[in-house]
């Protein structure tokens, strides 16, 4: 993979700005929207048209919002349109001992999998300045009293692929604490992809 890093420089005042972002975005956007629906009022508490409706900005800034616990074997198709992220930093990637038999991990027993594939969390997201980044994953479990959980991180698709994952193993992480815990919106799911509200 290649990447390019653009830095913009304004050289007089400034409005707007137009981004052309070609012909494949384009013609993918316009199928988005031609056929993206929104859920219909009543059938979903999450619907920005619903009283009980909590944008992520107000789930971030809550630090009481409740938190989904997911099975370790589940995978990222939640319902809704909101998903979990935790911070991660891949620290010795080279160095990390992944099992042979990854490919029968979902066969094994709960206690089984933590310890094969779990290892305990090292950082706490300080800020965006530090060399982590939002991961999606599951929450497995509240690791007791300490406010801290059980994650499992899944692949993020838009970085190379880290050791773990070429391997097809999990990975989980223990004693996350809260402040590492976000929620995102799911792609083509925030607010700007409803449509009208009838208000």
């Amino acid at each position: 993979k290649k990447y390019m890093l653009l830095n913009y420089t304004l050289t007089r005042q400034t409005y707007q700005i137009f981004m052309d972002y070609g012909p494949e975005w384009e013609k993918a956007w316009k199928k988005h929207v031609k056929n993206w629906k929104p859920p219909k009022k009543g059938k979903n508490k999450n619907h920005p048209a619903s009283s009980t409706y909590q944008s992520v900005k107000e789930m971030n800034q809550n630090p009481q919002s409740p938190i989904r616990l997911s099975n370790l074997r589940d995978d990222m198709s939640l319902p809704g349109q909101t998903m979990t992220v935790c911070y991660y930093y891949e620290d010795h990637p080279h160095d990390r001992f992944i099992p042979s038999h990854v490919k029968n991990w979902k066969k094994m027993h709960d206690d089984q999998i933590l310890s094969h594939f779990a290892r305990p969390n090292q950082f706490t997201y300080a800020g965006t300045r530090d060399w982590g980044a939002f991961f999606p994953c599951n929450i497995v479990a509240n690791d007791g009293d300490d406010g801290t959980y059980t994650v499992r991180i899944f692949p993020d698709k838009t970085s190379d692929p880290l050791p773990w994952e070429r391997a097809g193993a999990p990975c989980f992480l223990t004693n996350v604490p809260r402040v590492n815990i976000q929620f995102f919106n799911k792609p083509y799911q925030s607010r700007m992809h409803w449509g009208p509200l009838p208000w």
